[in-house]
């Protein structure tokens, strides 16, 4: 496993741990400054997973 694909899997990870709050399903006993912080990360890991993808097409590097 090379350097890219450990940070696509550890940004896939910072997806799915944070996809509840994404979608507006906040838990109990969590507050509201740490569910606007966990849906950033969620929107950043996100983001950044798009633009891999991007530059690994505009490169020609085969993607998963």
């Amino acid at each position: 496993m090379n350097l890219v694909q450990k940070i696509e899997e550890w940004l896939e990870e910072e997806v799915a741990e944070n996809e509840q709050y994404h979608d507006g399903v906040d838990s109990a006993g969590v507050s509201s400054t740490d569910v606007e912080l966990l849906r950033g990360r969620h929107e950043c890991a996100e983001g950044l997973l798009n633009q891999i993808k991007k530059w690994k097409k505009e490169l020609g590097i085969e993607t998963n």
